[in-house]
């Protein structure tokens, strides 16, 4: 290279963004770049004339036989996504390349490595792998949620138009199917919350409550399935129980407790 090529050269490693290192074929830093200061927290003196294993976890010691390899057969190492480990002893995820450097006659005497901070897109990645879990979690739960009072409502409207009920059926009957639309209004609005679906939880809505009735409305969501299979739902219940709490939801969580005894009540 001619001096000002070289001087042109020098300039864009030093005002890098990216670590920039060369090293000889026995792993002893040549240089080291400001971005690799900045990065690794080691100063040009401190790096230069030490051995590459200065930034690399002792449990990835194993990777440097791998790169040397590679260079040494004349390849290079693209976007090798690994950690390595800064003066504080922190480690920091970067994405490494690696390349030849080749002598004038052409040999191989070293290699060149440029080091990318990979830090914010893996904490990234990691939480949009997290956030698809718990939209699916919730997804699932949700679907589980959904069938209980639908079927309630499907099986108390079967029974109406079948004509066999009584009057005062019917009309418990149509508070047992009001009972249940309006919760699964309000599943359905869960669904349509996309905030919920990506966190994965769920609205409470917190109010006086009257426990009695809430047992008693899960009581006759569930008691269709129960008779279906012979079994009797009985309460024994204290009026005067009071308390603070989600009326739906509390709901949902007897649904469950009833849906699953009558399920496996032979």
């Amino acid at each position: 290279l001619s001096p000002d090529a070289a001087g042109h050269l020098a300039a864009i490693i030093s005002s890098s963004d990216d670590a920039i290192v060369s090293k000889t074929l026995d792993g002893i830093i040549v240089t080291w770049n400001g971005a690799a200061e900045r990065l690794f927290g080691f100063s040009s003196d401190e790096a230069v004339g030490r051995h590459i294993s200065l930034i690399i976890p002792q449990d990835r010691l194993d990777e440097e036989n791998y790169v040397i390899g590679r260079i040494r057969a004349g390849l290079k190492v693209e976007h090798y996504e690994t950690a390595r480990q800064r003066k504080d002893g922190s480690l920091i995820d970067i994405s490494l390349t690696v390349s030849p450097i080749h002598a004038a006659d052409g040999t191989i005497v070293g290699a060149s490595k440029i080091a990318r901070d990979i830090t914010e897109r893996k904490e990234l990645q990691r939480m949009a792998e997290e956030a698809s879990r718990a939209k699916d979690h919730f997804l699932a739960a949700l679907s589980h949620e959904l069938r209980t009072p639908l079927n309630t409502v499907l099986g108390y409207v079967q029974m109406m138009q079948s004509g066999t009920m009584s009057a005062d059926q019917q009309t418990r009957a149509i508070d047992v199917i009001n009972r249940n639309s309006i919760a699964l209004a309000r599943l359905v609005d869960d669904v349509l919350d996309t905030s919920r679906i990506v966190t994965g939880k769920m609205r409470v809505e917190l109010q006086p409550c009257e426990l009695a009735g809430i047992i008693d409305g899960a009581v006759a969501t569930i008691r269709p399935a129960a008779d279906s299979k012979g079994l009797q739902l009985r309460t024994s219940l204290d009026d005067n129980l009071r308390a603070q709490c989600d009326p739906v939801r509390l709901g949902q969580i007897l649904w469950n407790l009833l849906a699953n005894a009558v399920k496996f009540t032979p």
